[in-house]
């Protein structure tokens, strides 16, 4: 953690030992969090998409932003989705969850529709066919920084 007084630039006596030497300011070091986009594709998922959408966002690194995708549906899997929609704060960071509905007839591809819609992350997880892989966006940011 840096301390407020590098952050904000102000004298850093009263926080740094005499004899130790900065040699950089918190605005000059680089951002080492990747943004992590997630993108979850589901069709009649009713019963299971609550325990998804808890699993992703109970990870120890919570995606920046998760984009629900239903397509199709026949069940109450968006109007269950839409419950977790919002912007939130986790133990894992804080994220914003959106829904999205596409008619089974839409011309639109859910998955090319869930990359568009994350295109500016650096890090982008898809889960598609109502399948989780558990810490799935964890384990592709832990890999995509420690690169």
């Amino acid at each position: 953690m840096i301390p407020q007084a590098l952050r904000t630039g102000s004298a850093t006596d009263s926080v740094a030992p005499k004899n130790a030497v900065v040699h950089a300011r918190a605005s000059a070091l680089p951002n080492a969090r990747a943004t992590v986009g997630c993108i979850l594709t589901v069709s009649d998922a009713e019963a299971t998409i609550a325990s998804i959408l808890e699993t992703i966002t109970t990870q120890f690194r919570v995606p920046d932003v998760i984009h629900v995708i239903v397509t199709g549906s026949t069940d109450g899997t968006a109007r269950i989705a839409e419950a977790f929609a919002g912007s939130h704060i986790s133990g894992g960071g804080r994220y914003e969850l959106f829904v999205h509905e596409l008619a089974a007839d839409d011309a639109v591809d859910p998955v090319e529709y869930g990359r568009m819609l994350v295109e500016a992350c650096e890090v982008v997880a898809e889960i598609h066919d109502n399948r989780l892989a558990p810490l799935a966006p964890e384990g592709a940011y832990r890999a995509a920084v420690s690169r």
